[in-house]
């Protein structure tokens, strides 16, 4: 589990609120076929949904739609689409793009969790038995790419701090760093 002193950090590092509000993850691991990492459930269990320097959103199941949205929606439907940029971006015309990852669900692919406006994505490698053990890499639809070091809120926070990322997310880099919770009308109601 996550350390105090990692949530105090992001808290105070983007002015986020806690906001307890555990989900049901045993419902949402059936539904997405695999088990989330621990930091990953515990930020999501203790901060409501919202984006960081302006468009970084971590995806949450308290999104619109619930639970079968967030796995259809924000899981699949974005590693789909890497995939497919991916695909399309290797195969051109022209010198090869070499890109050493495949996406989810493919055996160790990279799966998505956060991303900023669909352009760049913080994505586990889900190489491991433990999915405590995935390690994280930001990439980009242009497949540029990252492996940050650390664990899940490691790796957020170290974007956040633009420790990493300067070529492969740019565009969060003129954001400033505040957590902007979405409004009731993004959020599922209980």
């Amino acid at each position: 589990m996550p350390s105090d002193r990692l949530f105090a950090e992001l808290a105070l590092l983007t002015g986020a609120e806690f906001e307890p509000a555990p989900c049901a993850w045993p419902e949402i691991e059936l539904a997405a076929g695999l088990a989330f990492p621990d930091e990953y459930k515990a930020y999501i269990d203790t901060f409501p949904p919202g984006v960081m320097r302006g468009s970084l959103l971590v995806y949450h199941p308290r999104l619109k739609g619930g639970t079968g949205t967030f796995v259809e929606k924000w899981l699949i439907a974005n590693a789909e689409f890497l995939k497919s940029h991916a695909k399309s971006l290797t195969t051109r015309s022209g010198p090869p793009l070499e890109f050493p990852y495949d996406f989810y669900p493919a055996s160790g692919g990279l799966l998505p969790w956060a991303d900023s406006d669909g352009y760049a994505f913080l994505c586990w490698l889900t190489s491991h038995q433990d999915p405590n053990m995935w390690p994280v890499v930001l990439c980009n639809v242009d497949l540029g790419y990252e492996v940050v070091g650390g664990s899940t809120l490691t790796a957020l926070t170290r974007v956040i701090r633009l420790e990493v990322g300067e070529s492969v997310a740019p565009d969060i880099r003129t954001e400033p760093i505040a957590f902007e919770k979405l409004s009731s009308l993004e959020i599922e109601s209980d």
